[in-house]
Parts: structure tokens; C-alpha cells; sequence
């Protein structure tokens, strides 16, 4: 405020040089060195100012001591993350090893099913020592009658063990072989898919009898007619469809020996 009052005296003492032509007393003189000490420190606390806007440590560093300075503020520390527990450490090492195992029994036991097959009962369709994929899921789930021509795995009370057939008969139609070939309901049956036609027979002692399929039964054979121990033959000819296990839709062939090698889709 005495700054501001010395400013405001010195324009005074200017207009009144200038009214009486430029000359001032010794008193107003003095007055006029005055106001430019305070001047000068005016311009030199602005200058100040100025310096600690622009360089934020200018300021502190220089102001002399006892004199109040803003400090930067200190960056707190991040906070500490908990412990982990023992069984959080466990799933995070090894948890991928139960979910790749949880994924191979859902894909094997619920979706898909491999089969191998030792025997030639199915040349050349599938050839002996061959390995087959099925599709699994809706002999899970239900218990589904398979379409006339599909290869099907299922479980033989008789033999017990898998096997591995065609599907030739359905609940409710009757079967009967004439000439090597065979007969659904007395029409006969196209069955292109065998590698020889007309080789479809029965032994001589039931070389007249035919099979009528009960309800909730399948009637399956092999597609090599004469090297197949199949519904033609076995002791309980009538399979049942709950006992069928999949669908058969790729056959894997490998061996050197074998009919073909390669990969073929059979569903």
C-alpha cells in the first residue's frame, strides 16, 4: 500500500513539473528518488513472480530462509497386493491341467467315441486293425433308433464285448435272404455300399428262415457277408437300441497291409 502511495505521489509531482515548465524543488527531488527505489523493487518482486510461474523450483530454491514455500507433493506408494492363498497358487500353476483333462472326458465319453476294430467283419468298408470315431452324443442324451445303413458300435450281451455293424433291419420289419441278397418286407434291398453283390446267405440248416425285428430292436450285419458273426448267426439275433453306443463316421487306416490307408468318412 506504501508502494501504491508513493507511485500515485510521483504522477502527481510529474503533472505539477510540467504545469510550472519542467524544474522541481530539492524536496520534490528527494520525493522523486524515492519512488524509483520503490519502482525498482516493484519491478523486481514482479520479476520475481514472474520466474516462479514459469520455473515452479526457482522460487523455493531461492527464497531466504524462514520464508514460506510450496512444496511438491510427495507420490504415495502403491498399495501392497494381498498374499495369494496356497490353493489360488495351485489352480494358477496346474489349473490348466484340469480343465485340458475335464475337456478330453466331455469330448471321449459325451460327444465323441474311438473304437478299433481287430477283425475283418467290415472289409473293406473298414479294414481290419482300423481306428473309427463316432459321433457319441445322442445315444448319451436318449436312446434313438439308428437309420437303415448306418455303421453303429454297440455292446453284445452274447459275445460281451463291442461290436461293430451295419444297421440292415428296424423295429417291426421282417428279413429273409434269396439268391444272396436280402429282402425288407419282401422288396429287395439296395445295399450298394458292399464291396461284392449277391454273397448275402444264410447257412443251409435256416436257409429258409427269416427275422422280424421287435420293437425297440435293431437287425445288423456285417458288410463282409461271409466273414461277419452278425444277427444272421448269433444266438439272440434282435439287438437292442439302447444298447448302441455311436454313430461311426470316420475310418483311419494306416497299416501296410490293410485294404487302403488313409482317412474316410463312413457315416
Amino acid at each position: 500500500a506504501e508502494m501504491v502511495e508513493f507511485l500515485a505521489d510521483a504522477q502527481k509531482a510529474a503533472e505539477k513539473a510540467e504545469r510550472s515548465g519542467g524544474s522541481f524543488s530539492r524536496g520534490e527531488r528527494r520525493m522523486n528518488m524515492k519512488h524509483r527505489k520503490y519502482r525498482i523493487l516493484s519491478i523486481l518482486l514482479l520479476a520475481c513472480l514472474a520466474l516462479q510461474a514459469v520455473i515452479p523450483g526457482a522460487w523455493a530454491e531461492a527464497a531466504p530462509e524462514g520464508w514460506e514455500t510450496l512444496a511438491p507433493a510427495e507420490t504415495a506408494a502403491p498399495a501392497a497386493k494381498p498374499a495369494k492363498s496356497r490353493g489360488r497358487r495351485l489352480w494358477d500353476d496346474y489349473g490348466y491341467l484340469l480343465v485340458t483333462l475335464a475337456a478330453v472326458f466331455v469330448l471321449f465319453k459325451v460327444l465323441l467315441q474311438l473304437a478299433y476294430v481287430p477283425s475283418g467283419s467290415m472289409e473293406t468298408t473298414i479294414p481290419t486293425k482300423c481306428l473309427l470315431v463316432g459321433w457319441r452324443l445322442p445315444y448319451v442324451v436318449s436312446d434313438p433308433v439308428p437309420d437303415r445303413g448306418d455303421i453303429v458300435t454297440f455292446w453284445d450281451e452274447e459275445l460281451n464285448k463291442v461290436l461293430v455293424k451295419r444297421v440292415v433291419g428296424l423295429p417291426g420289419e421282417t428279413l429273409s435272404f434269396k439268391n444272396g441278397y436280402t429282402y425288407v418286407n419282401g422288396e429287395k434291398l439296395d445295399e450298394s455300399y458292399l464291396p461284392t453283390q449277391g454273397i448275402t446267405t444264410l447257412p443251409d440248416s435256416m436257409a429258409d428262415k427269416t427275422f422280424t425285428v421287435p420293437e425297440d430292436c435293431m437287425f445288423v450285419m456285417g458288410d463282409n457277408r461271409t466273414g461277419s458273426n452278425d444277427s444272421r448267426l448269433l444266438g439272440e439275433p434282435y439287438i437292442p437300441v439302447e444298447a448302441a453306443q455311436a454313430r461311426m463316421l470316420v475310418a483311419i487306416s494306416v497299416g501296410s497291409d490293410q485294404s487302403w490307408q488313409g482317412v474316410r468318412w463312413i457315416g
